[in-house]
């Protein structure tokens, strides 16, 4: 995977995100693809709260770069957790798809915001699979 030697390097590759909020969330989508969505709780706290991380036909590098900016756009780029909520039935093996695409987006996303995972752990609520994480702390 490449490594951006500019933590602001964001490449969204031609992708034009377009933002919406409700009185519950942002979301981020793409007139280019229907099927891209993320959504993030609002308003964000320490832990920010994406309810849908959904790529579409988006690589995971864009993928990565989009959640990067949507966080910034929130200015939450910066927080120290991230729960990843509803990523599909547990137990279901289209989840288990899911979820390994999830990480290779977010290996992306740490990358791009040059951040360290310190615990990742796996939850299920509501018989729903939700991917949890800490930061390490950033230091100046």
């Amino acid at each position: 995977m490449e490594q951006p030697d500019d933590p602001s390097f964001a490449p969204l590759e031609g992708m034009a995100l377009s933002r919406r909020d409700d009185e519950f969330s942002a979301q981020f989508s793409t007139p280019a693809d229907p099927r891209f969505w993320i959504r993030i709780e609002l308003p964000v706290g320490e832990e920010v709260q994406v309810t849908d991380l959904l790529p579409g036909s988006a690589s995971e590098r864009q993928a990565g770069a989009a959640l990067a900016h949507a966080l910034r756009a929130l200015g939450a780029q910066r927080r120290s957790r991230m729960a990843l909520r509803d990523l599909g039935p547990a137990g279901d093996p289209a989840t288990r798809e899911a979820l390994a695409r999830v990480e290779r987006i977010l290996d992306y996303y740490l990358a791009i915001e040059r951040r360290f995972v310190a615990s990742r752990q796996l939850e299920t609520s509501r018989n729903k699979l939700a991917l949890l994480l800490t930061f390490h702390a950033l230091t100046p």
